[in-house]
C-alpha cells in the first residue's frame, strides 16, 4: 500500500507513447510505482516521517526519476524500474516549500526558493546560480524555458510561465494578460474573467485557463500573438479538469453524479468528440477528488481513466465503465481493528435449529411442568421429522468432507455439498482460525477483511465522518454481538464524528457481510466510548457514551432497556484529561434511582493465578477487579522522555504502584502478588487498605519498537515456572521468533491479537503501510500434532492391539473353560 496520492506521474513507452507505469507518492511519505495493466504495486520507497521525508516534486526524465524532498534542500534521483538510489545532491540547508522543476535539452533545472541548479539527465549537477538577496523569497515560483532561445525563465509570483510569456491576471481590471519578455509588451487576452482556479501550461504556445464552470484554451499563432480556440461552458456540473492526451488535442472532463463527461477538441477549437462513462454507485460511493486520462490508441481517440475518491480508493476504467483494477489505498491508515469469529457452519446451524419451534424463534422453557409438556407434545412430531433429516444432511456433509478434502474427488462425482450452500461460503472452521477482520481507516472507510487470504469483502463508506484525535486517531470498532448468538446476525457500532457539527455519529452493521443496521446522529460530542457489561433482549451489549461538555453519561442500545438491569451492576468509570493529566473516577447511576454494591466482573485474562517459587510454595497474584494503569509521557528542559506508570483503584482512587525509566528502550514487567496465602475474591473490597507485592522486572530491548500488544487465547494457559536462571537485563532477539520472516513490514502503526479456537495458537494483525496476517504459539504447540508425526504406524500399532486384544481374549476363555473341565 502507499496509502493517499498527494502526486500522480504517469510515464509514458518511449516508442509507442502508450501509458507504461504510474509514479505516486503519498502523504504517509512512501514513493512507488504501480503498474497501469494490472495495478499492482512494483516497488515502494518509504521516507523518514516528518517534514524531511516530504516529497515536494517529481519529474520523469527517460533516463530516472527526479524528486526533491525535506522542503528543497535535498534532491535525489532513482531508477524507474527497481527504486534503486543512483545519485542524490544537496540543494540548500534551509528548508524552502517553492520548488519546481523543468526539463529542457537534457537538462534538468531545478528551482529552490532562490537557487536555481542545473543538472544533467544523470543527475550531476552542472551549475547553481543565486537569484535574489534575500534568504526566502515570500511569493509564488515559476520556472519555464524558453524554446527560441533556449533561455531558462523564472517568474516571481501568481503567474505561469508559457514559452517566453508570462501569464497572468490582473487582479484591478479582472482581465488575462500575457507578457512578452523579450520585446516587453503586454497583450490582453480576455476581459472580465471569473476567478481562475488552475492555469495549465501543455506546451511553450498553449495553455488553459480553468474556472467552476468554463475552460479556455489559448495557442499561439504565427505572428506571436494568442489566439482564443477552445471554450468549454457547463451549467448542471463543474469543470474537474484539462489535459493533453496528445499534441493538439486536448480533453476536458467534467464529472456529474452518475457519469463522467470527456469532450475532446483539436487545435482549432473544433469539438472531436465526447464520451460518457457511466460509474457504477455501488462501486463511486464516495466523491472524485482526482480525475487522469491515459490514452489508449495514438490518435488519443479511445482512453483510460483513473479515478481518485474521496474514500482514498483509486479505479482504473475504460470508456465503457468497466473497472480494470481497484486499490484502497485507505488501508494503509487503519486507526483501530477487530477480528470477529465467522457465522456458524451449516452442521452446527442445523443442530441450533433443532432448538428452534416451527415459528422460528426460541422455545422458551417455563419453569411449570405443564407448560413444558404442552409445548414437547405439541412439537414432537415436528422435531422428530426434522431430527430425520437433520441426521440426512449431516451424513451429506460428512460425505462430501470426506471426498472434497481428504480424497479430492468432490468434483468428479459432482457431490456439490448441501442446500443453501453457495460457494466460498463465509463459515467457521473447525479450529476458528478463519476469521473476518473488520478494520476501520481514517477515511471514514470500514472494510471486511478476509484473514484466509487477504481480500476486501467488503467496502463500507461513512460520508462526512472523520475520526477523534486527540494523541492519534481515534475511530473505535466495539462488538456488540458476535456470531455465537444464532439466529441473530453479528453487530459492531462504530463512533465518529460529524465533519461539520463535530457531534457523534454511531453506525451499527453486520461485520460479516457489511450492510448497515442503523445510522444515529447525536446532538453533543464524544468524549469517552465503552463497552458495558449488559446486553438487551436481543444479546447486544450496550454502549457507554460521556459527553465532552459536562460528566452525564448516556447509553446506546439498539433495543429499550430496563433501568433495573443498571441497578443490577452498577459500573465504575475512569476519565482521564490528557491536557490536564486530571484523573476523575464516576459511579455509573440512573436518574432518580439508587445503586446496591458492585459486583465484580471479569475485563481481562489473568496468566495463571499464581507463581510457584523454588522452594515449591504459591505466590498468589493481586487480582483487583478495579485496577485501572495510566501512562503518562512528560519532556523536561534537557529533551529528556520520562514515563510514569501509575496503577490505581478505580473505585477508591488509591496509588499502587509507580515507576520511571528513560535513555533507552526498554520492556518492563510488573507482577502484584497478595502473599503466599490467597483472599477470598467475593469479599473484595477497594476500600480496604491492602498493599500488594510488587515483583517488577525490566529487559533492555536491542532494537526500536513501534507497536506493543499480547498474545491472547481463549483460556490464557501460559506455561509459567520459578526464574531459576540467572536475570539478564539484555533480552535477546531469537530468529526463530520473528513472526514475519523475511517479508519487511514498513511503518507498523498497530497490533491486534485474537484468540482462536485452539488453546495453544493466537491470530495476529499487524497494521500499517502493509497488512499482515499470522497465528503465532506462544506456549508452544501443545494441542497440535507435529507434522513428521507418524498417523500409519499409530494405525497399525493400535489395529494391532485391536487384534491381539481379541485373540488374547479368545484364548483367555479357552483356558478357562479348559480348567473348569479338568
Amino acid at each position: 500500500l502507499l496509502s493517499y496520492p498527494v502526486i500522480l506521474k504517469v510515464q509514458h513507452h518511449r516508442r509507442s507513447h502508450f501509458p507504461e507505469c504510474m509514479f505516486i507518492y503519498s502523504d504517509q511519505n512512501a514513493l512507488g510505482r504501480i503498474d497501469v495493466k494490472s495495478g499492482k504495486l512494483v516497488w515502494r520507497l518509504a521516507f523518514e516521517a516528518g517534514s524531511r521525508g516530504v516529497v515536494n516534486y517529481l519529474h520523469i526524465s527517460r533516463s530516472g526519476l527526479f524528486s526533491v524532498r525535506s522542503n528543497g534542500t535535498l534532491m535525489q534521483k532513482f531508477d524507474n524500474a527497481n527504486g534503486a538510489l543512483l545519485r542524490e545532491a544537496e540543494l540548500q540547508n534551509l528548508p524552502c516549500e517553492m520548488v519546481d522543476i523543468r526539463e529542457s535539452s537534457d537538462t534538468v533545472f531545478i528551482l529552490a526558493c532562490d537557487k536555481l541548479h542545473a543538472f544533467n539527465l544523470d543527475g550531476k549537477q552542472l551549475w547553481t546560480r543565486k537569484l535574489h538577496n534575500q534568504t526566502d523569497i515570500p511569493w509564488q515560483i515559476h520556472i519555464g524555458i524558453d524554446s527560441k532561445s533556449e533561455n531558462v525563465l523564472v517568474a516571481l509570483g501568481d503567474a505561469e510561465l508559457v514559452g517566453h510569456f508570462v501569464i497572468y491576471c490582473s487582479s484591478i481590471t479582472g482581465s488575462l494578460h500575457a507578457y512578452d519578455i523579450t520585446s516587453g509588451e503586454d497583450t490582453e487576452l480576455a476581459k472580465n474573467v471569473e476567478m481562475i482556479s488552475e492555469i495549465d501550461a501543455f506546451s511553450p504556445n498553449c495553455f488553459c485557463i480553468r474556472t467552476v464552470s468554463a475552460v479556455r484554451c489559448f495557442y499561439e499563432s504565427f505572428s506571436g500573438k494568442f489566439i482564443e480556440r477552445v471554450v468549454r461552458v457547463v451549467n448542471n456540473s463543474l469543470i474537474s479538469g484539462v489535459q493533453q492526451l496528445v499534441p493538439m488535442m486536448l480533453a476536458v472532463w467534467t464529472v456529474a453524479d452518475d457519469n463522467i463527461s470527456v469532450d475532446i477538441y483539436d487545435e482549432s477549437g473544433a469539438h472531436r468528440g465526447s464520451v460518457k462513462i457511466p460509474i457504477d454507485s455501488s462501486i463511486l460511493i464516495a466523491d472524485v477528488v482526482q480525475v487522469q486520462l491515459l490514452k489508449a490508441d495514438e490518435k488519443g481517440s479511445h482512453f483510460l481513466i483513473v479515478i481518485l475518491t474521496e474514500d482514498h480508493t483509486m479505479f482504473m476504467m475504460k470508456e465503457s465503465g468497466e473497472v480494470i483494477w481497484t486499490r484502497y489505498e485507505a488501508l494503509a491508515k487503519i486507526a483501530s481493528a477487530e477480528i470477529v469469529d465467522l457465522p456458524l457452519s451449516e452442521t452446527e446451524t442445523l443442530i441450533e435449529q433443532e432448538f428452534l419451534n416451527f415459528n422460528g424463534k426460541y422455545m422458551e422453557v417455563s419453569l411449570e411442568f405443564l407448560t413444558v409438556i404442552h409445548e414437547f407434545l405439541g412439537n414432537i412430531l415436528y422435531n422428530f421429522v426434522k431430527r430425520i433429516f437433520n441426521e440426512i444432511f449431516q451424513l451429506q456433509t460428512y460425505i462430501v468432507h470426506l471426498f472434497s478434502d481428504v480424497f479430492g474427488l468432490a468434483d468428479i462425482f459432482g457431490l456439490n455439498l448441501l442446500r443453501n450452500r453457495t460457494k466460498n461460503r463465509l463459515e467457521r472452521d473447525q479450529f476458528g482460525l478463519h476469521k473476518m477482520i473488520v478494520a476501520s481507516a481514517s477515511s471514514g472507510t470500514i472494510f471486511g477483511i478476509d484473514s484466509s487470504h487477504g481480500d476486501v469483502l467488503w467496502k463500507l463508506y461513512i460520508r462526512d465522518a472523520v475520526p477523534y484525535t486527540h494523541s492519534q486517531v481515534w475511530f473505535p470498532i466495539f462488538i456488540q454481538r458476535t456470531t455465537a448468538f444464532y439466529p441473530y446476525p453479528a453487530q459492531c457500532a462504530v463512533v465518529m464524528k460529524h465533519k461539520h457539527s463535530g457531534n457523534a455519529l454511531i453506525v451499527t452493521f453486520n461485520p460479516i457481510t457489511g450492510d448497515v443496521f442503523d445510522k444515529v446522529y447525536l446532538n453533543f460530542t464524544v468524549d469517552q466510548a465503552s463497552l458495558l457489561p449488559f446486553k438487551d433482549d436481543k444479546h447486544a451489549s450496550v454502549l457507554l457514551l460521556m459527553d465532552k461538555e459536562n460528566d452525564h453519561a448516556y447509553i446506546f442500545s439498539n433495543s429499550p432497556l430496563d433501568k433495573s438491569v443498571l441497578l443490577k451492576k452498577p459500573i465504575s468509570v475512569v476519565k482521564l484529561d490528557r491536557k490536564t493529566g486530571v484523573c476523575n473516577g464516576f459511579q455509573l447511576t440512573t436518574l432518580g434511582g439508587q445503586y446496591n454494591q458492585i459486583h465484580g466482573l471479569q475485563q481481562w485474562n489473568v496468566h495463571s493465578q499464581g507463581r510457584v517459587l523454588g522452594n515449591r510454595s504459591v505466590l498468589y497474584k493481586y487480582l483487583n477487579p478495579n485496577l485501572g494503569v495510566s501512562l503518562t509521557r512528560t519532556v523536561d528542559d534537557r529533551a529528556k522522555d520520562d514515563i510514569t506508570v501509575t496503577i490505581f483503584d478505580a473505585v477508591a482512587g488509591n496509588y499502587t504502584f509507580w515507576n520511571e525509566k528513560y535513555r533507552r528502550m526498554e520492556i518492563s514487567v510488573v507482577e502484584m502478588y497478595e502473599g503466599e496465602s490467597q483472599s477470598d475474591p467475593l469479599s473484595f473490597s477497594s476500600y480496604r487498605q491492602l498493599q500488594p507485592i510488587v515483583y517488577h522486572q525490566t529487559y533492555i530491548f536491542p532494537q526500536g519498537l513501534s507497536a506493543v500488544a499480547v498474545s491472547e487465547t481463549e483460556k490464557a494457559i501460559t506455561p509459567r515456572e520459578e526464574g531459576v536462571i540467572p536475570y539478564a537485563p539484555d533480552l535477546p532477539i531469537a530468529t526463530d521468533h520473528i513472526i514475519n520472516y523475511n517479508q519487511t513490514l514498513i511503518n507498523v502503526r498497530g497490533i491486534h491479537t485474537a484468540p482462536s479456537g485452539m488453546e495453544s495458537t493466537s491470530l495476529v494483525f499487524i497494521y500499517g503501510l502493509d497488512l499482515f496476517f499470522t497465528r503465532i504459539n506462544p506456549a508452544g504447540t501443545f494441542d497440535i500434532l507435529k507434522e513428521d508425526f507418524d498417523h500409519w504406524l499409530i494405525t497399525v500399532v493400535l489395529l494391532g492391539l485391536t487384534c491381539a486384544a481379541v485373540f488374547s481374549r479368545k484364548l483367555a476363555k479357552n483356558k478357562e473353560l479348559k480348567q473348569s473341565w479338568c
